[in-house]
């Protein structure tokens, strides 16, 4: 997984064009470098912790990369390491929804679809941010609407026929 990421992040750094075809977010080429490095961002905090000074070192990459690349389509994934010490550390407290309701599985489920539609709404006006900006408060709608109108209730349902199941004997 290391090695292919490696490999897909080097040949986009090096190469003019090789995905002539950007709009195209589903190409599997052009998404898989995003995939990997979150996957293997995951294997890595489980074995060590991210700390401060890290964290320092992949902000000051990002904004170089920013500075000197602007055009580069992976430099944004240096700011994911950042973001996992914020998350995960246990001084900085960050605020939660739970008033809000539990609506990470849907956004997670219907953030995909909905920034397909808006790419294509968008058509050649279409960019990574304005993509962002339009898809996020809309896939924080449907993952509210999902929790309230389906899992909450789906998960009463499967209190409901826990608590009624009888033994079964040997």
């Amino acid at each position: 997984m290391a090695i292919t990421l490696a490999v897909g992040v080097t040949w986009a750094l090096f190469f003019d064009d090789p995905w002539p075809d950007r709009k195209l977010i589903t190409d599997f080429t052009f998404i898989a470098p995003y995939f990997f490095g979150g996957s293997l961002l995951w294997f890595v905090t489980e074995k060590w912790r991210p700390n401060i000074v890290l964290a320092l070192i992949f902000v000051a990459l990002g904004v170089l990369f920013y500075v000197f690349w602007p055009k580069y389509l992976y430099g944004p994934m240096l700011f994911a390491v950042p973001l996992v010490c914020i998350a995960t550390s246990p001084t900085i407290r960050l605020p939660t929804l739970e008033r809000v309701g539990d609506v990470s599985y849907g956004t997670y489920l219907y953030g995909w679809p909905v920034e397909q539609v808006v790419n294509h709404a968008l058509g050649q006006y279409s960019t990574p941010w304005t993509v962002f900006a339009l898809s996020l408060p809309t896939s924080l709608l449907f993952g509210w609407l999902s929790w309230h109108l389906l899992e909450k209730r789906a998960l009463r349902l499967k209190r409901a026929s826990f608590l009624q199941r009888q033994p079964i004997s040997p």
